[in-house]
């Protein structure tokens, strides 16, 4: 085992301890292929290029996550000022690529990759659009930051006109990561995420940065069996003022899962996340009956498989299923905003390594 090159940094922040685990001697590698071992083959120093493409086939039954009111006002036609969307199920298909260069950094081959897709709704084409992902991986570093440059969300409600907009969003998102593996059955990983959404006009206020920290932790009980445990604490802070929606909350979240690696080139992972939210304005309930003392129970049970076909080729497949149950202690009936909700999703994407 590892010891400990320095003494663990004091006070609160996340920062100074992913930077502290990354300073600590890691448990030797196995095979010289592992991502953060030092090559000994100079030609292994040559800058590396690949080609990934991917498409994903993907049905799901809540686009919006719209809550049963809403669902039965769609279907019936009943509020067609309330919804752009003519169904609350679609059908997705996402194209993707991502070239990645691997190449000598420090005492590392390091990695880094852009990824771009594209997400065409077939029936609900206002839902339509694109993310870019640019990803750097050093020894047991790993950086990511995404951008989605306009989201549809849903129609809120205008609070000067009173009528029904359309809500677009711009989202950011960082995340900083870790790895420190202490022993050879144990790998730990510190987190930390930075979101934040631009709303449009008229709803700039619902700007929002969101926080998450947290850890997983993974253990190998036995040979190519993963046991996983996963903790989050997200802050999510609006810039509503004291007459507007406010969506800040407080979320803590525990997954745990399981990872089976025993039938050669396939890979099942089972988890199910638990998290309970707090909705933290302190604004009238007569302003914002939607988030005044309101908590949610959110729940989430996902399915991942993933087949290595060929070298270049490999299939993915996952079935998610989530559930939200919102206690609101004032009148549900005197706010627009979604509550309870219900989704299942499945998918099936296929990648080819050029």
């Amino acid at each position: 085992m590892a010891r400990f090159a320095a003494r663990p940094p004091e006070g609160p922040g996340v920062m100074p301890w992913l930077l502290w685990l990354a300073l600590q001697p890691q448990e030797e590698p196995s095979t010289p292929s592992q991502p953060d071992a030092v090559p000994t083959d100079k030609s292994a120093w040559n800058l590396k290029w690949n080609v990934t493409a991917e498409l994903e086939l993907r049905y799901d039954s809540n686009i919006l996550r719209l809550d049963d009111q809403d669902i039965r006002q769609l279907e019936t036609d009943s509020r067609p000022d309330k919804f752009r969307i003519d169904s609350p199920d679609d059908l997705i298909v996402s194209p993707g690529l991502e070239p990645s260069l691997s190449f000598p950094l420090f005492q590392y081959t390091a990695l880094s990759a852009i990824r771009a897709r594209a997400h065409r709704y077939l029936t609900n084409s206002i839902v339509d659009h694109e993310d870019y992902r640019l990803r750097l991986e050093v020894g047991v570093l790993e950086v990511a930051y995404t951008l989605t440059p306009r989201v549809y969300r849903r129609e809120y409600r205008e609070v000067v006109t009173n009528r029904f907009e359309s809500a677009f969003y711009r989202e950011d998102e960082v995340e900083l990561a870790a790895r420190w593996r202490p022993f050879k059955a144990f790998t730990l990983r510190p987190e930390a995420v930075l979101r934040v959404r631009d709303y449009e006009e008229p709803f700039d206020f619902r700007d929002a940065a969101r926080v998450s920290t947290g850890a997983a932790a993974v253990l190998e009980p036995v040979r190519k069996v993963e046991v996983v445990l996963r903790y989050a604490l997200l802050r999510n802070e609006s810039e509503a003022g004291d007459f507007e929606r406010d969506t800040s909350y407080v979320e803590h979240r525990v997954t745990p899962g399981l990872v089976l690696k025993s039938i050669e080139d396939v890979e099942l992972g089972f988890s199910y996340r638990i998290g309970f939210r707090r909705y933290t304005t302190n604004n009238s309930p007569a302003v914002d009956p939607g988030h005044r003392d309101r908590t949610d129970d959110r729940h989430e049970l996902t399915f991942t498989g993933e087949a290595r076909l060929t070298r270049p080729l490999s299939l993915d497949v996952l079935v998610r299923y989530g559930s939200v149950d919102s206690d609101l202690p004032f009148d549900s009936t005197a706010t627009d905003e979604e509550m309870s909700w219900k989704r299942l999703e499945t998918a099936v994407g296929v990648f080819y390594r050029f």
